[in-house]
């Protein structure tokens, strides 16, 4: 039976490997391609959280920057809905 893993735990996972693809390797070699391999998943569960990869940068950028500023200010993660994480919003 395969694992059900929740949406935003799936978009943080896609995230955290595509940080790690640029970390090893840039920007310019992340692809879908990498991505859907690395994730163990179909290229439209990547394309349905992230319209194209600035997106994803963008969003994984956004996480970090977030990560960092409420470690150093001592605040809380915050409980937002998942339509705040959407692409768009």
């Amino acid at each position: 039976m395969p694992i059900v893993v929740g949406t935003d735990q799936r978009r943080t996972q896609v995230i955290a490997i595509a940080f790690d693809q640029v970390a090893d390797n840039g920007t310019d070699a992340l692809t879908l391609r990498e991505m859907v391999a690395a994730n163990g998943c179909s290229a439209s569960i990547v394309s349905d959280y992230f319209r194209n990869k600035n997106a994803l940068l963008f969003k994984g950028a956004w996480a970090t920057s977030w990560r960092l500023f409420s470690r150093r200010w001592r605040l809380p993660e915050p409980d937002l809905p998942s339509s705040c994480h959407q692409e768009g919003n």
